[in-house]
């Protein structure tokens, strides 16, 4: 019977759509969610999307104005391929966890004034095997510019002192570092579940903003699902 109040609660103060199109606004939930998000990752601001598969793709669309060329862990999740390929950008290898590799590639296939993104899972899910980011950080230290973003599917709820990924495990929240994973997994939200994209510090939330502004052009025409029965 607690279920079924709870559900003609919701019901009536939320109806039966499922979303709205963020340019007229959005639903309750959602933005509940987000708001949620953001505070316990401490970030800036998040976005809830509709699958963790799609972080790539919105990973790509946020940060793309702001790096050259993309250098992925060849290990990484497919997302993270698929995602930057959507979006027509450069990418490069690095063998898998090595940060010496990684070195190698950048001094090899970065030119004068090019901005690297380097991407990696946080955890890999097969291994389990941690990625090495403070090494990545000094690795790119010479870079102007440089950014870091994880796929934090694996590690969202396992990593940091209250579960919050990877970057917080290293004590590595700032500028120019960025996460996004799955509700799906360790972590469990009650309603919801989709991914984050959230970077820490600092006044600029241009990435979020290009975020929302892609979610728009992109979807002009929203489409509701049928209500569950």
């Amino acid at each position: 019977m607690d279920v079924l109040r709870a559900a003609c609660e919701a019901t009536l103060r939320y109806g039966l759509k499922l979303r709205d199109h963020r340019r007229v606004g959005c639903h309750p939930c959602v933005l509940e969610w987000e708001r949620a998000a953001n505070s316990f990752f401490g970030c800036e601001a998040a976005v809830l999307l509709g699958s963790g598969y799609a972080g790539g793709a919105v990973m790509a669309a946020a940060l793309g104005d702001d790096f050259d060329v993309a250098f992925v862990d060849e290990h990484s999740h497919a997302n993270v391929w698929d995602g930057l390929a959507a979006a027509g950008v450069r990418v490069i290898s690095f063998p898998h966890r090595d940060p010496g590799g990684l070195a190698a590639v950048l001094s090899m296939d970065l030119r004068a004034r090019q901005r690297p993104l380097v991407v990696s899972d946080g955890i890999f899910p097969i291994t389990g095997a941690l990625a090495p980011v403070p090494d990545y950080e000094v690795v790119l230290q010479p870079y102007d510019g440089a950014l870091l973003c994880l796929d934090d599917a694996h590690a969202y709820g396992v990593l940091g002192p209250d579960g919050r990924g990877t970057l917080d495990h290293f004590g590595l929240q700032g500028a120019r570092r960025f996460s996004y994973g799955t509700m799906s997994k360790a972590v469990r939200w009650g309603w919801g579940a989709g991914p984050r994209l959230g970077g820490a510090a600092g006044p600029d939330r241009t990435p979020l903003r290009r975020v929302s502004i892609h979610h728009q052009g992109s979807s002009r025409h929203c489409r509701r699902g049928r209500p569950s029965t």
